[in-house]
This record gives C-alpha cells, sequence and structure tokens, in this order.
C-alpha cells in the first residue's frame, strides 16, 4: 500500500510531494502508534521526508488524550553508519487555525543542546532534530489557546523509553 500526498511546509511555504510505503512504517512500537499513523497518513509521510532520508516513524501520541486531540507528535529514528540513533520529531496540530506550539527535543546527554522549533503554526512545529540522541531521548510538547490558557503540556521520553 503507497500514500502519496501533498503537505505543506509552513517554514519554507513549499509543498513537498510525499510517497512512502506503509510497510515500514508498520514495523514500529505499538498497535496505538500504528492506528494514529494509518488514521494520520499525510503526517506520518510528511515527518519522514522532512527528517531525512532513512528516519522511520517510531512513535505517535494524539495529545492531549484521544478523545481530546488538539495535537499529535510523532518521532523517527534511524541509526547512522556508526550505530548512532538520530531521532526527529513533528508535532501536528490538529486545531482549526493557527496555535502557539513548542516542540523541544533533548538528547540523553544533559551537555549536549536540545532542538526546539516554537511559534504560531496552522500545521505543525518542527522538524526537530538531535543527532545522536542516545537511547533516551526526552521530548516536550507545549500548545497553547490564544487566551494563553494550556491546551498542552506534555513531557516524555521517547519511546521504546518509559
Amino acid at each position: 500500500m503507497t500514500i502519496v500526498n501533498k503537505y505543506e511546509s509552513h517554514h519554507g511555504g513549499i509543498a513537498l510531494s510525499v510517497s512512502k510505503t506503509l510497510a515500514g512504517f508498520i514495523a514500529i512500537a505499538t498497535t496505538t502508534t500504528a492506528a494514529i499513523g494509518l488514521a494520520a497518513p499525510q503526517a506520518v509521510a510528511a515527518g519522514s521526508t522532512i527528517c531525512g532520508p532513512g528516519y522511520t516513524m517510531t512513535y505517535s501520541a494524539r495529545l492531549p488524550d484521544a478523545a481530546s486531540r488538539y495535537g499529535t507528535v510523532f518521532t523517527y529514528q534511524k541509526t547512522d553508519s556508526e550505530g548512532h540513533v538520530d531521532t526527529c520529531a513533528i508535532f501536528d496540530n490538529n486545531r482549526d487555525g493557527a496555535m502557539y506550539m513548542k516542540l523541544k527535543l533533548c538528547p540523553d546527554q544533559t551537555s549536549r543542546p536540545c532542538s526546539i522549533d516554537e511559534g504560531k503554526f496552522t500545521q505543525y512545529a518542527g522538524p526537530v532534530r538531535v543527532i545522536n540522541a542516545g537511547v533516551c531521548p526526552t521530548l516536550t510538547a507545549i500548545m497553547k489557546f490564544d487566551s494563553g490558557a494550556t491546551a498542552i503540556d506534555r513531557v516524555f521520553m521517547v519511546p521504546p523509553c518509559d
């Protein structure tokens, strides 16, 4: 099964033509992640392309929960030629209109800098990437309403860590 979609990048205004095979994506962490990914094939395919060649989706989560989904986080990983795990993430805006969003990805070594994307986005925040992120990088996803009230404030270790 092949997905062919267009997904517009908010960082460059460039429409990306995306074609990805679901077979590689299905070999991921959980059935919940697979279900979320299958329900949002544009975001899955865009993330694989935007993150760069060789990345495979490893995790997704509806935030703040499945019933009140305001955003969806997608993480992608690849192993480089030296065996290091590189991690990339995208935070999809599932609301109508622009929302303040912040996405921060930090490597498991505290001495290394985090990758951050924040602003008011209609489609998604990211991608954020950390090369050689280590085994358990930390991801922060924040979304706020125009009133300043917090819609999402989630910090977690990128699975398979817990």
